[in-house]
């Protein structure tokens, strides 16, 4: 693969700022000058991804949910305090000293200004919603986490992808700039045996056709690869970047990688899609967060019959004596209440929540085991991929040298006149398509391990090797 890597010219691009871990998109790369790596795109998507970071905060929150659903067993305590002012017609009414002769000592019960203060404590004792709030904030911190994980593998592959789409389309563009210098000189050529009266019109006419197709070759190229550039950019959330600032360089890792699959034979790669369903839901970080989803949706469900059940609370207060003053006295009744609460009917609100759970979980399940499939189906796919590409990258050494060949036998053809132009036409451009043929195929071929990998579960173990590797 290095031989088609190499192609590109070396030009070293000074980068910016350096990798952080900042929301805000940071520069294009390290700030020494040398050119970005496949490893430092994977250390700064890790870093700086805004999506990695929205997944983070999620299993944050997934985690402080539990706390809550712990902290709704404790007891709740309270204290109290109220202040009270009554009008003088409201005073006289209830105060009933004022109607007795001082020397009969009859409490006062009504001031004009009264306050009261309290304790209070609720303990739960039975609650079947707590229990089940609680199973379902555990699976969902699970389902928070493995999404988070999915997410992680979902963009270390785009990464990978986007890194390798790059130093395809700039090795491809390359390949094409060539050919249209080539195809420009072609052009000069013709024009001036025309002029001698050696070239007709016709043949002149074909060569520049020639010349404004691969004009609109490398005019595609370079949109291809301004678009690649983008894409690999937003996910690395950098302000810049340009593809003469990445590395020209698959990391060896990969490399081995990519050798050992191909070195399988047919039978062993095929075998590789074979999996069962529970290997491949455990290796896919994807499958596993869904089958935690459909877990939480299937207690959210199950939860919804606990509204049919008693609950069981104990309450405590301790309260001092109404009077017209924030002083305590030594006047202070306490009270203590076991409480049992039976639903008897709630006007059918129980039974659609129970349905409308029913049907999510139902919901739930079907897309989980539809994903499984299409997963199962991409796996087979990638693996059909891997195979064609391996016998093609075979083939395509023959077929190189080849047509590397013919185009040299053509061009001496046509300088001796026994080779028209579009021999020579059709011989360069079986060349170029070779050339083109042989970049694609390799980096394809890397593409689809690197897939193969994170469809099985294993991209997050060669993506930290590739990094430590560094």
């Amino acid at each position: 693969m290095k031989s088609v890597l190499d192609r590109r010219p070396c030009v070293l691009v000074v980068m910016a700022a350096a990798l952080c871990l900042s929301v805000v998109p940071s520069e294009a790369g390290p700030a020494d000058g040398s050119r970005m790596t496949l490893e430092a795109c994977l250390k700064q998507a890790l870093s700086s991804n805004r999506q990695l970071q929205a997944a983070r905060f999620a299993a944050e929150k997934a985690n402080w949910d539990r706390r809550n659903a712990w902290s709704q067993f404790a007891p709740r305590v309270s204290f109290n305090t109220e202040v009270t002012r009554i009008d003088e017609q409201t005073l006289a009414e209830r105060d009933f000293s004022r109607y007795f002769p001082p020397e009969i000592p009859v409490p006062r019960v009504a001031f004009r200004t009264s306050y009261y203060s309290s304790f209070q404590a609720h303990i739960p004792i039975f609650d079947a919603e707590l229990i089940n709030g609680l199973s379902v904030a555990t699976t969902g911190q699970a389902a928070a986490e493995r999404t988070r994980e999915a997410i992680r593998d979902r963009i270390l592959l785009q990464v990978t992808s986007g890194y390798l789409e790059v130093l395809k389309r700039g090795a491809m563009l390359e390949l094409q700039r060539e050919f249209l210098v080539l195809t420009g000189l072609n052009v000069e050529k013709a024009e001036r045996m025309h002029r001698a009266g050696r070239y007709s019109k016709l043949d002149l006419l074909r060569w520049q056709v020639e010349h404004q197709g691969q004009k609109s070759s490398v005019a595609a190229g370079e949109s291809a690869l301004r678009d690649a550039t983008v894409r690999l950019r937003r996910l690395l959330n950098l302000r810049t970047l340009h593809a003469d600032a990445l590395a020209d360089r698959v990391p060896d890792r990969l490399e081995a990688e990519v050798t050992r699959v191909a070195g399988l034979s047919e039978a062993e790669i095929r075998k590789l899609a074979g999996v069962d369903s529970r290997t491949l839901v455990n290796g896919n970080a994807m499958l596993a967060a869904a089958e935690q989803d459909r877990e939480r949706s299937r207690l959210v469900y199950r939860g919804q019959y606990s509204s049919y059940l008693p609950d069981v609370s104990l309450s405590y207060s301790t309260a001092w004596r109404r009077n017209d003053t924030l002083a305590l006295d030594e006047y202070r009744p306490s009270t203590v209440m076991l409480n049992l609460s039976v639903p008897l009917f709630t006007g059918f609100r129980n039974l659609s929540r129970l349905k409308s759970a029913q049907f999510s979980y139902r919901a739930q399940d079907t897309r989980f085991s539809d994903l499984v499939d299409e997963t199962r189906q991409a796996l087979g796919e990638t693996v059909n991929r891997i195979v064609n590409l391996k016998t093609q990258r075979e083939l395509i050494g023959t077929s190189l040298a080849f047509n590397e060949n013919n185009y040299r036998i053509v061009s001496r053809e046509k300088e001796m006149g026994r080779a028209s132009n579009l021999d020579v036409i059709d011989a360069k451009l079986n060349l170029q398509n070779a050339r083109l043929l042989e970049i694609t195929t390799q980096f394809d071929l890397t593409s689809a391990v690197i897939e193969l990998r994170y469809l099985m579960g294993g991209l997050d173990e060669l993506v930290e090797e590739i990094v430590e590797s560094e």
